[in-house]
């Protein structure tokens, strides 16, 4: 007998022990070990190029199984080439895939096929048909997708009156929301050492309500401040997110020196007294604010935004640089993912460069800190050619300055 490419069919045999027989049927081996438990074995093959059960089956199955082969670690799904060949796969680890939406998923074919089988759907319990519809994303096409939810959808409303993919909307009174936040915040503990403690002081970190706990905390002091500050206030400007803020005071062509300090005075006192403010930009004009370097002018648009890279001290200074071995060239990942990140570097530096004479140097620190992570210059070079065609003029000339085109 004679295969498809003209070669005598020869059957992959395995066993596990060389005083053992030889056996024909892969995955019935596999599957017997795997019931009894055993992870870990030695598996001999006689090689060829025909598998009784067919390979799919294999590998479908027992794909994600680790596997040791001449000292190299892979998946079982990649080692087929190895066992036709002969080699002694050593399994370090049997696992078989078992998805859990299996026998869903084949109740759904049969709803494809048959149509008038919604019946049955009609007739299951609550949790069977929420089930099915979740079962329906293992589809590929996207037709069959929304054809089995679409069905499904209908049954379920006709049985339960409840609309799947509506966009529900809870009214909670004022005052129950001040009761729920009283709650959280009474009621908070930190198992620590071995003991359970009780936070009594501040918003407890690391739950759900604490982001917009502190929001609302900071923006009840801000518009305090606001109000007091009476006709003053069109003089300010604030940005915030969480716990980090930006004040912008206008002095006028004056300075009005006396004005700022009164305004300043002000809004770091509005505050709870357990709440210190750290100020960071040093009366420079120049401060650093969720990843950007904000400069103020005094001149129109009056205040401008840099993006900054968190290495770059490390990139100019010390031509040093420690990162995590993911961000490494040579490490996992195809060349596709790594220009998306690139790109997405230089989008974040086209979206939050508002002074846009600063890009060519932004693109420039970047090119230094991808050559010390090892990426090609000729990767880097094309990337940036992409990302530059069709866009503004500063762009065209970062890329004629850093790719000399």
């Amino acid at each position: 007998m004679k295969n498809r490419d003209g070669l005598a069919v020869e059957i992959v045999r395995v066993r596990l022990k060389l005083e053992e027989e030889w056996e024909c049927n892969v995955f019935s081996l596999l599957e017997k070990l795997e019931r009894k438990g055993k992870r870990n074995f030695e598996l001999y093959s006689t090689g060829g190029n025909s598998w009784m059960d067919g390979w799919r089956k294999v590998r479908k199955a027992f794909g994600a199984a680790t596997v040791e082969i001449g000292g190299q670690v892979m998946k079982l799904s990649k080692s087929r080439s190895y066992v036709e060949q002969g080699k002694t796969v050593h399994v370090k680890y049997l696992r078989k895939w078992k998805p859990r939406s299996g026998p869903d998923k084949k109740r759904l074919v049969a709803l494809l096929r048959n149509p008038r089988r919604i019946q049955q759907v009609e007739s299951a319990n609550v949790d069977t048909m929420f089930r099915l519809n979740k079962a329906a994303k293992d589809f590929q096409q996207n037709s069959t997708r929304s054809y089995l939810r679409r069905i499904i959808g209908r049954t379920i409303k006709q049985q339960t009156g409840w609309v799947m993919g509506a966009h529900l909307t809870v009214k909670v009174k004022y005052d129950d929301r001040v009761k729920l936040a009283e709650i959280d915040l009474e009621h908070t503990y930190v198992y620590a050492t071995g003991v359970l403690l009780q936070q009594v002081v501040g918003i407890p970190m690391g739950k759900s309500t604490s982001p917009p706990l502190a929001c609302i905390l900071c923006a009840y002091s801000e518009y305090r401040f606001l109000s007091n500050l009476g006709s003053l206030k069109r003089k300010v400007r604030g940005l915030r997110l969480m716990d980090d803020v930006s004040l912008i005071i206008d002095v006028g062509m004056k300075r009005d020196t006396r004005r700022e300090a009164k305004i300043r005075m002000e809004f770091e006192a509005c505050y709870p007294n357990n709440l210190t403010l750290k100020r960071t930009d040093e009366g420079t004009g120049v401060w650093d604010f969720l990843g950007l370097e904000m400069r103020t002018y005094i001149a129109a648009p009056y205040v401008g935004s840099i993006q900054v890279s968190k290495n770059e001290k490390s990139v100019w200074e010390n031509e040093t640089l420690e990162f995590k071995t993911g961000q490494y060239y040579q490490s996992w990942g195809s060349k596709q993912q790594k220009s998306a990140v690139v790109a997405s570097y230089l989008h974040r530096i086209d979206i939050n460069t508002t002074i846009r004479c600063e890009i060519p140097w932004r693109v420039l620190t970047l090119s230094r800190e991808l050559r010390l992570k090892d990426f090609p210059e000729e990767f880097m070079k094309r990337t940036i050619k992409c990302f530059c065609t069709g866009r503004e003029e500063i762009w065209k000339l970062t890329r004629d300055w850093i790719c000399g085109t």
